[in-house]
């Protein structure tokens, strides 16, 4: 749990250095590559914990789960790549609040899975 908070503290540090950046100034390297490297380094430290509690829900289908999450990341990134990411590509400063709110929305996801499972143990 630990390790994916420090994760989404890396990623809304990248995600607010893309947008102060480039709301301030035009896209120019490194610093439009280097916020991603970032990002992408944070993401790196999340994946493994968060695949590990996937699986950990569903104990006796593992594969099962494996695969529907293999799955969902690849039909959501298709999804950004295919229709988000050309409705945001008109500006860097729209990009990188795209970023943000996606970003967001995981971690509303996340937090909303924290707190059920707080509440599971209580019952429990």
């Amino acid at each position: 749990m630990r390790t994916i908070g420090i994760a989404y503290i890396i990623m809304y540090g990248a995600a607010a250095f893309n947008v102060v950046f480039h709301s301030f100034a035009e896209p120019a390297l490194p610093w439009s590559v280097l916020q991603m490297m970032v990002y992408t380094t944070g993401m790196s430290m999340m994946m493994p914990s968060a695949t590990l509690l996937a699986l950990d829900l569903f104990p006796h289908n593992r594969g099962m789960t494996s695969s529907l999450l293999g799955f969902t990341q690849s039909f959501t990134s298709g999804v950004v790549a295919a229709v988000l990411s050309p409705l945001l590509s008109h500006s860097a400063v729209t990009l990188a609040l795209g970023m943000t709110c996606l970003l967001s929305a995981g971690c509303l996801a996340w937090g909303t899975y924290f707190r059920i499972g707080r509440r599971r143990m209580a019952h429990a």
